[in-house]
């Protein structure tokens, strides 16, 4: 029976068995290597410590409500409750939004969107303008005395 090898630092290259495991990317690069200096950290800071301004942020901040959402596990939560309500949406409608909440929340935000929504029994209609909801007066069950007000038979 032969003794199984146990690695030691005598006896195994950990520099070999890195370069074996190593993932070696065979196709052309995306990356602009132009760009090298613009974006490596030693260089920013030290082009600020001689006075050169930061770099500026070229991304559209994003604004909203968020005062429900106090830590990171609510803001989990809350992205999990608009995925799952959003797979709640019959397939139809999921697929002219490639499936994305994202797309569909804009399209929910956009105006002139309203009638769309309700054809899909998304959105109620809106009341119109100076219209008063009516409700009847609630009914106790016993019918009212004879000759009182809005009794049967009497005016």
């Amino acid at each position: 029976m032969k003794a199984p090898f146990i690695r030691n630092p005598y006896n195994y290259d950990t520099e070999k068995a890195s370069q074996d495991a190593a993932y070696v990317e065979t196709s052309t690069s995306l990356t602009i290597q132009s760009q090298t200096l613009e974006t490596d950290i030693n260089e920013i800071v030290r082009r600020v410590g001689i006075g050169a301004p930061m770099p500026t942020n070229t991304r559209i901040p994003e604004y909203g409500d968020y005062t429900e959402i106090r830590d990171f596990r609510s803001a989990l939560e809350a992205v999990a409750n608009a995925e799952s309500h959003f797979m709640q949406l019959p397939a139809a409608v999921r697929a002219q939004f490639q499936n994305d909440p994202q797309e569909f929340l804009q399209f929910c935000t956009t105006p002139g969107n309203d009638q769309k929504l309700m054809e899909w029994g998304l959105r109620r209609p809106a009341e119109a303008p100076g219209a008063t909801i009516v409700t009847p007066p609630a009914t106790t069950g016993t019918p009212p005395a004879p000759g009182a007000p809005n009794a049967p038979g009497t005016k």
